[in-house]
């Protein structure tokens, strides 16, 4: 027999957490975030994608990274795979407020409620929420929820005191990397989430909902923002997908399974000598062409055309030639974005030339 609230409940294997940025000291005993214009993986994910998407060139002083994921959804349900919430944790006690700007779900220390007189409409002072040294706890379901103000009320006390945030908990497998499983990214940037949010919208007009088992592109890109009047430029997440439409439309009739799987390998050319296999023949034409004369120098055979369907192809073609990062290839070519590009086989060619290869 299935238990209730349990066996009803699974949980997708968690392989690691992928991050925005790290924490420094201050030196005075507390500790800071600091954004990135990469993502930090686990060395797993650092080796599998090692050649595969570009990497930052370095300029930040911190170890490269990643500035691109290919990912896959695995759930069509949003509050799986993308939950966003106004959350509020203690280090002690994890969890002690979750709500959506209308209601919230709360964990109060029950003396300090008692003390307050039991109230528990807003504003609610901060100390009723649990702590550390909380004895007791009590959970209330439903209380009104502020968020960052809405209407006529004001931001919620937690809110405004820094200890509750908007946060989106990205759930998502890595094709490349090893193991069975998902990855977590979680970001509290409200750029981030519209951009997740209208990229999700406008994939389920084209899709009828389905997110799951799609192929798809997760970036870090700069976009400038103007909080409080002052433009400044920020690193944001962005989703795009890895196919075009018509590609799209061909990914979506295959099950998650066949859509992780890489593309085929070409038949080998059965003709081709293998390097360090000479026959017999072969053998007796170098003796005699030892006394014959050399030739002239021919035009070097041209070099194979890599399979370019998408614009990170031609980026992962481009890494192979010795380019740092998409940035430094965006402008060698002259462009301002990838937008800019029409023909891949093209500027495969131009970029080739400019490396000497």
């Amino acid at each position: 027999m299935p238990i209730r609230n349990v066996s009803d409940r699974p949980r997708m294997p968690r392989l690691g957490k992928i991050r925005l940025g790290r924490k420094l000291d201050s030196g005075r005993g507390t500790q800071y975030p600091k954004a990135l214009d990469h993502f930090l993986c686990p060395p797993d994910v650092l080796t599998a994608l090692k050649g595969m998407v570009p990497f930052c060139d370095g300029c930040c002083k911190e170890e490269p990274g990643p500035i691109e994921l290919p990912i896959m959804f695995l759930s069509n349900d949003l509050e799986k795979i993308a939950s966003q919430w106004f959350r509020s944790y203690k280090a002690t006690v994890g969890l002690v407020c979750k709500g959506d700007g209308y209601k919230a779900d709360a964990l109060f220390d029950r003396e300090a409620l008692t003390r307050a007189g039991g109230d528990i409409t807003q504003p609610i002072p901060v100390d009723v929420w649990a702590k550390h040294d909380s004895k007791q706890t009590v959970r209330r379901d439903d209380i009104e929820c502020w968020g960052q103000g809405y209407e006529d009320h004001p931001a919620c006390p937690a809110y405004d005191a820094a200890k509750c945030k908007r946060l989106m908990m990205l759930q998502f497998a890595i094709p490349q990397a090893p193991g069975l499983g998902i990855y977590q990214l979680d970001t509290s940037s409200v750029n981030s989430i519209l951009n997740i949010n209208g990229f999700f919208e406008y994939l389920a007009m084209l899709t009828g909902g389905r997110v799951a088992g799609i192929p798809l592109m997760l970036k870090i890109v700069p976009q400038d923002v103007a909080p409080n009047g002052k433009k400044k430029t920020v690193h944001v997440l962005q989703l795009s997908s890895r196919f075009g439409l018509a590609e799209l439309a061909e990914s979506m009739t295959k099950p998650v399974i066949e859509a992780l799987l890489p593309e085929p390998h070409p038949e080998p050319d059965e003709e081709e000598i293998p390097e360090g296999f000479y026959p017999v023949e072969t053998a007796q034409q170098e003796i005699n062409q030892k006394h014959q004369p050399a030739p002239a120098a021919e035009e070097p055979a041209a070099k194979a055309m890599p399979r370019l369907s998408i614009n990170a192809d031609l980026f992962n073609a481009g890494l192979k030639l010795g380019y740092k990062s998409k940035g430094d290839m965006l402008t060698a070519l002259g462009y301002r974005s990838e937008m800019d590009i029409t023909d891949r086989a093209a500027d495969y060619k131009r970029l080739r030339q400019m490396a000497g290869k």
